[in-house]
């Protein structure tokens, strides 16, 4: 059995962490390997691993404990690590269990002032429910064993949520993730025994320990505020003086403030700023501290905070070909592995990612800037085939702001079971589709109902000849690439097993196509904002069109011209849009399964808001208007979504169905149930197409809406504390932090609101 752990290190790359053996028989082990995964001037992360012989399969532990963490607020000295294995051989799947994989990134940071949500990459490879919970002490899965009142643990999601504010200061997380199966099962052992497992009991516990760190800026200026007396406030959490200048009072009754230069611990950090306010404190201990006036972009400065919690501003924004959270992505044993890699802030300028992955990973910076790209290589080895590896990333900007946290999953196949068979296909491409046709008898093997795209909700139809996959450019997974001359759009067709079959007698499958588009210029005149035509071929239905429009009255007498997008609208404004299906075929009818706002043109943006779900109305201002069985039209109220967005889209999946078929899910309608994400099956004669998405957009605020709810976003608040965030587990002169793998998801949706309109509401 093979043990892998990563352990992180402030100030040099000598490893931290040994392991011994703590309950049951362990087994005799071998020497440790350990190879750097990242490294920089302050800190360094490394990934070690070990093998065990065993003359067991009985449940057994393995613990490391030392000293010291660093100075933290939790008031914890020792650390303390503890797994759990059991390798009983399951009954639902025939062999032993696998650990949950999991990584995380070393010197992670969030500014002080903006609300943060960290998803913890824990992807079992049995798909067993997996669940993460801080460790207990009477269970010796912790040292400091304490929590944070500003941080929430969401268990089942495996998602740590960073509520602002932080007092200044180390905060110690010590997590156990552990893995549930599904349905109760049984575990049996070499010397005749067994144990049952219920939902509740788990498999496996793999220790994640980090530190979160808020650390104040050293910085000295010298500079001035004019503020008018009469919006002059100072809403302070803790006690400070301002200092007046000499001249206290100008002949236009303005009071002007000369700056203090209070210092305060941690350099090295980001100036944001050269013009602080005034402060002396009372206290040598700052917390919180902003003004609310006319001079507010000028705060109190008393750490690297973001002026602007907005990713793509200060913060990185990840751009395509970047895949997104959670992407599976496949690998092949003894050939390098390239991931490509983008993201931009307006206000900065990208300088680096840091990447936390398996020995021997490494990044290049193609070019820093806006956008910022880089190359991820790998090159996966024998003890890799059939691993899920899990890779995670963050941008990182010449002032050390940082992106959302990426990640994810590498499957490794294997070299010798890859053969390559050459097809027959046709690949048609439009300005917002494209269409895979790949000839049947020209690849043995192809298993239909066993592919799929990249993202696995997205499946392909079949007719006598040919497999045909037609997306949208923005949509199931495809990745767009940019060179000098072309932008392209890539998507591919790969097979996959029943999750409940031990055996397979199918082929691997990996059938990538693509559309490339010549880059005119970098700003193109003839641009326009409307999208046009949505183009598909599907077996069974042949070619036909989807037209997404907006309209300029509820008649739906005229569209609003697509020469005037993006279309200006103000809150509370009623929106008329109309869905229309073109096809040759008469008995066939639309259906608008779901319908959702983004502040992005991404159908899988994770910034959304549900107008239409499963069939259903979710926003209580959507009007349905008459139409034919072609015709789809709704409307509703403008919005906006709460954080200075001043765009919206608007993107629908659409099916179409054969008239008559009581088993279609046009007949189903308005269903409660939530989308299960599985692959229906597919048919020769379909009666219904596959699930399709269109969007259309953007709709742009008018400035005099956006100006009355610019005020209610607290993540935009003006201070500049910043968090620290890593996989740390600190001692005096070096971290060490462990996540112990041994070889054998989340779902959270954020809620947005419709804006009040009063200019002193607020919002929640």
């Amino acid at each position: 059995v093979e043990f892998w752990f990563k352990d992180a290190m402030r100030g040099s790359c000598s490893p931290q962490l040994s392991w011994s053996c703590f309950s049951g028989n362990c087994g005799t082990s071998s020497n440790t390997v350990n190879g750097t995964i990242f490294q920089d001037s302050q800190q360094c992360q490394s990934e070690g691993y070990f093998t065990t012989t065993l003359i067991s399969n009985k449940p057994f532990q393995f613990r490391a404990a030392s000293c010291c963490w660093i100075s933290n607020v939790n008031g914890g000295s020792r650390w303390q690590f503890l797994t759990t294995v059991d390798l009983g051989t399951r009954s639902d799947i025939g062999k032993p269990n696998t650990s949950p994989k999991t990584t995380f990134p070393v010197a992670i940071r969030v500014p002080q002032n903006c609300l943060a949500v960290f998803q913890l990459l824990a992807h079992d490879p049995e798909n067993d429910t997996v669940r993460c919970r801080y460790g207990t002490a009477s269970n010796n899965e912790c040292g400091s064993c304490s929590q944070s009142g500003n941080f929430i643990l969401d268990q089942n999601a495996c998602t740590l949520i960073y509520y602002p504010n932080a007092n200044v200061g180390s905060y110690v997380f010590e997590l156990e993730i552990e893995d549930f199966p599904t349905q109760q099962i049984s575990l049996r052992y070499n010397d005749g025994t067994s144990s049952i497992k219920s939902t509740s009991d788990y498999l496996s516990q793999i220790p994640l320990h980090f530190v979160i760190d808020v650390v104040f800026l050293s910085y000295s200026s010298f500079s001035s505020c004019v503020l008018p007396l009469s919006s002059f406030s100072f809403p302070f959490w803790y006690p400070v003086s301002l200092l007046p200048s000499r001249t206290a009072e100008t002949d236009n009754g303005v009071l002007l403030f000369r700056s203090h230069h209070p210092i305060l611990r941690g350099g090295g950090l980001p100036r944001l700023h050269k013009i602080m306010l005034v402060a002396t404190f009372e206290n040598p201990w700052p917390r919180m501290l902003y003004l609310t006036s006319l001079c507010f972009v000028f705060s109190l400065l008393v750490g690297p905070s973001a002026p602007s919690c907005i990713f793509g501003q200060y913060r990185p924004r990840f751009l395509p070909p970047t895949p997104a959270y959670g992407d599976h992505l496949h690998a092949t044993v003894g050939r390098t592995f390239q991931l490509h890699i983008s993201a931009e802030a307006a206000m900065d300028r990208i300088v680096d990612y840091i990447i936390s992955g398996p020995i021997n990973i490494r990044h290049m910076m193609v070019n820093t800037g806006n956008p910022a790209t880089a190359i991820i290589e790998w090159t996966p080895m024998e003890r890799d085939e059939r691993d899920y590896v899990p890779v995670c990333f963050v941008a990182v900007t010449v002032n050390h702001y940082q992106s959302k946290l990426r990640c994810v999953l590498i499957q490794v196949g294997s070299a010798s079971n890859r053969a390559i068979r050459v097809g027959e296909a046709n690949v048609v491409c439009t300005d917002t589709t494209m269409t895979l046709s790949v000839l049947k008898s020209s690849i043995e093997g192809l298993h239909e109902n066993h592919l799929r795209l990249n993202d696995p909700s997205c499946s392909v139809s079949s007719n006598g000849t040919h497999i045909i996959a037609s997306v949208s450019l923005n949509s199931c997974g495809t990745q767009i690439k940019e060179t000098q001359e072309n932008i392209i759009f890539e998507n591919e067709i790969t097979s996959f097993d029943n999750l409940h079959e031990v055996i397979t007698r199918k082929h691997e499958v990996q059938i990538p196509f693509s559309c490339s588009f010549p880059k005119k210029s970098n700003i193109s005149a003839s641009f326009h904002a409307h999208k046009g035509a949505y183009i598909f071929s599907e077996a069974g239905f042949g070619r036909f069109t989807y037209i997404f429009e907006f309209y300029t009255n509820r008649h739906y007498s005229s569209i609003i011209d697509p020469a005037s997008y993006p279309v200006e609208v103000e809150l509370q404004d009623m929106l008329y849009m109309e869905i229309q299906v073109q096809s040759s075929l008469s008995s066939i009818e639309l259906f608008v399964e779901s319908c959702r706002a983004t502040a992005h043109d991404d159908p899988n943006d994770s910034l959304y808001y549900d107008i239409i779900k499963n069939g259903c109305f979710e926003d209580d201002t959507v009007v349905a208007y008459p139409g034919n069985q072609m015709q789809f039209r709704f409307g509703m109220e403008a919005f906006t979504f709460i954080g200075s967005f001043e765009q919206v889209y608007m993107s629908c999946t659409v099916i179409l169905c054969k008239s008559g078929d009581p088993n279609t899910r046009c007949v189903q309608g308005c269903t409660n149930r939530t989308s299960s994400g599985h692959h229906y099956r597919k048919r020769s004669l379909a009666s219904e197409t596959q699930r399709h998405y269109i969007s259309q957009g953007p709709l742009h605020l008018a400035k005099r809406s956006l100006g009355i709810n610019s005020g209610g976003n607290y993540n935009s608040a003006l201070n500049l504390n910043v968090l620290i965030i890593g996989l740390v587990i600190i001692a005096t002169v070096a971290m060490a932090s462990a996540v112990l793998i041994y070889k054998t998801k989340m779902s959270h949706e954020i809620k947005y609101e419709r804006l009040p309109l009063g200019e002193h509401s607020t919002t929640r």
